[in-house]
């Protein structure tokens, strides 16, 4: 005689028994209160328990416990707020040399910043090549020399931000 088992049917009896296993052990670890119990060996391994169903540790191995989560620890520093991205442009012209500055409004400090070449229609253009690129607490200075004759303008930007 013959029993034929269907593949579909052991791969649903297989998921059933891990599924089962799965929640016994979940259900159990750690206990109701959040800790977790372990037996530690003279070698050091931790062997995890479930205390709460009456599982001890051997007489030869100390318990340990532990809980998920931890105290609490000291409240951080406040941060930055406030977070404004401010421009300073030069006129688009053809001088040989030209420097810009983006100011942060009062109470704000530069966090960032940075500088671009543009072209007459605000794209980016390589008429000229920046020179210097300068933060200061209160925005960013940058500087550009001329390369191509044509007309182009000079953008600083700073990222400012409240940092008290």
């Amino acid at each position: 005689m013959t029993i034929k088992i269907s593949r579909n049917r052991v791969a649903l009896a297989l998921a059933a028994a891990v599924a089962l296993i799965a929640s016994i052990s979940y259900a159990a670890i750690p206990a109701a209160n959040g800790t977790i119990s372990a037996c530690k060996d003279n070698k050091g391994t931790l062997k995890v328990i479930d205390a709460e169903a009456g599982q001890t540790c051997p007489g030869n191995q100390p318990p340990l416990t532990w809980n998920q989560q931890g105290p609490a620890g000291p409240a951080g520093s406040p941060g930055v707020s406030g977070y404004e991205r401010v421009f300073g442009q030069s006129g688009p012209n053809d001088s040989d040399t030209k420097a810009t500055f983006a100011s942060c409004p009062a109470g704000k400090t530069a966090i960032g910043g940075g500088a671009a070449i543009k072209n007459w229609e605000g794209n980016q253009s390589e008429a000229a090549t920046l020179v210097r690129i300068e933060p200061f607490a209160s925005g960013y200075g940058a500087a550009a020399v001329e390369r191509l004759s044509t007309s182009w303008a000079l953008v600083a930007f700073a990222i400012c931000a409240n940092t008290e």
